[in-house]
């Protein structure tokens, strides 16, 4: 996941909402929404691409996780493969937009401390990646 100082480690794929219309983003008059992600991360379809980090590292999904039908992160137990890190086993957070990790507050909560990958649509924020 993409991070600031003092954030928590992990990395961000982008691939390309809340309830909440604030956190819609349109593409051709059309909303996307977290939840139609989720669906296409849940899914597998990506399982078998290799997908990059903002940082550059192409990353393998092995395991998308358990969906989380509570608070707290997207899916728990997920596992990735980074080339250059190896295996990494925890909670993946998807949103449309990078800028949401931080505007729903995830940073200041413990509850996302376990957080390997934060999947985005879109990356729009200019944090450096920490790994």
């Amino acid at each position: 996941m993409k991070r600031e100082a003092g954030d928590q480690k992990g990395s961000e794929a982008v691939l390309f909402s809340d309830r909440d219309t604030r956190n819609r983003v349109t593409l051709r008059n059309r909303a996307v929404k977290e939840e139609l992600l989720a669906r296409v991360w849940r899914s597998k379809m990506l399982r078998d691409r290799e997908l990059v980090t903002t940082g550059g590292q192409r990353l393998r999904i092995i395991h998308p996780g358990w969906a989380n039908g509570g608070s707290g992160p997207d899916f728990h137990h997920a596992i990735i493969a980074l080339k250059e890190n190896g295996l990494l086993k925890g909670d993946v957070e998807i949103h449309v937009s990078s800028s949401q990790w931080r505007s729903h507050g995830h940073h200041r909560d413990p509850g996302y401390n376990g957080v390997i990958l934060h999947v985005v649509m879109w990356d729009n924020q200019n944090y450096h990646c920490i790994s």
